[in-house]
């Protein structure tokens, strides 16, 4: 007769916390370990330290770590010219929106950022959520009128006054 001591495969515990929950599993030791998927808008995660395939003799902790994704914000200049060159930003990173570096076009002068139908001004901040695209928004100059008097040195009819645009020759 031989006998022979079976012992149970330990259990030890796995912890997982992703930032927002935590989850503990109990695992057998030298079983295969699943991790769970991580998922988070605008961010890819990973799991440290890495996961080892079996479990091992002991309590296991992992923890996530999120890196946020990275968006590009583009300058249009709407009729203006020159060229402003494209920003990387993190996602949900506050963003100051710069000056126009822009020509305007004739008559015109900048008037903020128009970013999907809504304008800003210059120095504002945005969340960064995506991909952004900033046109540039232009408003048009009123004209500089002057006033031109005439004198007919005593002649007849005295003509009335008129305001006509500060460039315009007379």
């Amino acid at each position: 007769l031989t006998v022979t001591a079976r012992w149970p495969p330990k259990t030890y515990t796995v912890t997982w916390i992703d930032g927002e929950s935590e989850t503990t599993n109990a695992v057998t030791y030298g079983s295969d370990i699943s991790e769970p998927s991580l998922s988070k808008e605008g961010y890819t995660g990973k799991w440290l330290p890495a996961v080892p395939e079996k479990m091992p003799a002991k309590n296991v902790t992992f923890n996530a770590l999120w890196t946020p994704g990275t968006h590009t914000v583009t300058f249009e200049n709407n009729t203006g010219s020159g060229i402003m060159n494209p920003v990387k930003v993190s996602y949900d990173e506050k963003y100051i929106l710069p000056a126009s570096t822009f020509t305007a076009p004739d008559s015109y002068t900048f008037n903020g950022w128009n970013i999907s139908g809504t304008v800003y001004q210059a120095g504002a901040n945005i969340t960064i959520k995506g991909d952004v695209t900033a046109k540039a928004e232009w408003k048009a100059v009123a004209a500089e009128n002057v006033t031109v008097h005439f004198n007919t040195d005593g002649g007849y009819p005295i003509p009335e006054s008129v305001e006509i645009p500060k460039d315009n020759a007379v």
